[in-house]
């Protein structure tokens, strides 16, 4: 005999159905809740500020966030809240590195693979996707040729700096492809992901706008909060395409839609003044797909035309020219370069290096010490052929097919919008990017989450 259920409440079919049973009353409508959501923002834009002035303020931050994550992962049942911790956490990763947190370098991703690999064993009925097992096995074999030429020592660095990216991923898949998450769930995660980034966004502005700078021709660490553009841009980018994405999905008031729009446009804006532009390019890119999709859906079509008629008028007659000028006209000269700064040298010393060594690859961590630039690894693709061989290939095709297999599962216009533009920034990053950080990984496993009603 099946439990009584409440009058008017519907029955849901999950693979985890009693953590749903006591949901959250806050809904995302109600006017308290959105003064707790701006004072949160409120809050997190003195949190940057103060952990740019204060490195150990940065290590508390870094050491509650991950402690607390693996307490929720460890002892909650409900995988909605260890979705938003993870998304805070992975939404954290470039603050604590801007920010000079005193913790390991790649806390964010190891963090973010260790948390929610403890928090698969708490849910019932966890099933391990194929396709992510064998993408992150595939990687194994090329570790131990690292092995052989290194100390223990040297060999763990490179482990932790190659394969910790690869690592997240895979248990970001598994763990998001057991989740089902309402749509107010997925916007909470989305938001969990952009209070550090309100973070980092305005420490970057705060060194923007709070002193005169001297912009010149190449990507500014001064614009990006002393750290990294490149990743920074990326972070700020991936903020607004999110913020972009829950404006048009979610249906609100002006006075809502305003501080959300708001929001989107000022970490785009930022993203453009670290003149690094692959922040830039990877939002809009990410777009395009989603648009695709919305525009064949009765529902969204009116909201993607405002939200986008709304933007282009207000980027191109008022953010732009304004941008522009306070960088003496470097904003435009930057992105009227099509050069991709020796990043097309690389791929194609790493496709030379998978040529000589084709089975194993050169081995986990390699691969720049085939060029002379042996700091920089930009293209995730290109490495995991020179690195892996043959095994990396097998990668990427796992990669691929749970690409495919989630698109074609998609069962709504909006559902396959939303996939569409995660797994489009995701690949995007990794073309640019490499795995440096915990966000693409993230993202990519994020993009596996399956709504339900």
């Amino acid at each position: 005999m099946q439990p009584h259920l409440k009058r008017g409440m519907p029955r849901v079919q999950s693979a985890f159905p009693r953590y749903y049973a006591a949901e959250e009353t806050w809904s995302g409508q109600t006017e308290g809740s959105w003064a707790a959501l701006a004072g949160l923002l409120a809050a997190h834009c003195l949190l940057g500020l103060m952990m740019r002035s204060s490195p150990t303020l940065a290590t508390i931050h870094a050491l509650a966030t991950v402690g607390i994550s693996l307490g929720l992962a460890l002892m909650s049942s409900r995988p909605e809240r260890l979705a938003y911790s993870a998304a805070y956490l992975a939404g954290s990763d470039v603050l604590w590195r801007a920010t000079q947190a005193n913790v390991l370098w790649e806390m964010g991703k190891l963090g973010l693979a260790v948390i929610l690999f403890c928090a698969l064993f708490r849910i019932r009925g966890t099933r391990f996707p194929p396709l992510a097992v064998y993408y992150f096995l595939l990687l194994l074999p090329s570790a131990l040729v690292t092995a052989r030429a290194w100390t223990v020592g040297g060999a763990a660095g490179r482990w932790s700096a190659f394969l910790s990216g690869p690592l997240a991923l895979a248990v970001c898949v598994c763990f998001f492809s057991n989740c089902r998450l309402t749509k107010q769930e997925i916007h909470r995660t989305i938001l969990a992901f952009i209070l550090p980034v309100t973070s980092l966004w305005f420490a970057a502005s705060v060194g923007t706008f709070g002193r005169r700078i001297r912009f010149g021709t190449e990507s500014m660490h001064e614009t990006s909060a002393g750290y990294g553009p490149n990743q920074v841009s990326a972070v700020l980018g991936l903020g607004g395409l999110l913020l972009a994405l829950y404006l048009i999905r979610a249906s609100m008031p002006m006075y809502r839609k305003l501080l959300i729009g708001g929001l989107m446009i000022a970490f785009l804006a930022q993203s453009a003044l670290t003149l690094s532009r692959g922040g830039v390019y990877a939002a809009f890119g990410a777009m395009l797909p989603a648009m695709f999709f919305l525009a064949r859906d009765r529902r969204s079509q009116m909201r993607l035309l405002l939200t986008f008629a709304s933007v282009a008028l207000i980027g191109v007659f008022a953010v732009y020219p304004f941008l522009n000028s306070y960088t003496s006209g470097a904003l435009s000269r930057r992105f009227a370069d099509r050069g991709m700064t020796h990043r097309e040298h690389y791929m194609m010393v790493d496709l030379a290096t998978w040529m000589k060594y084709p089975i194993f690859g050169v081995g986990v961590g390699f691969s720049p010490f085939q060029r002379s630039n042996v700091s920089l690894n930009h293209n995730e693709i290109t490495r995991m052929v020179a690195e892996h061989g043959l095994f990396g290939l097998g990668a990427l095709i796992m990669m691929a097919l749970m690409i495919l297999r989630r698109m074609l599962s998609a069962r709504s216009l909006e559902e396959k919008a939303i996939v569409a533009a995660l797994l489009t920034w995701a690949i995007l990053f990794f073309f640019a990017n490499g795995s440096r950080i915990a966000a693409p990984s993230f993202i990519f496993g994020f993009a596996m989450t399956r709504p339900r009603s």
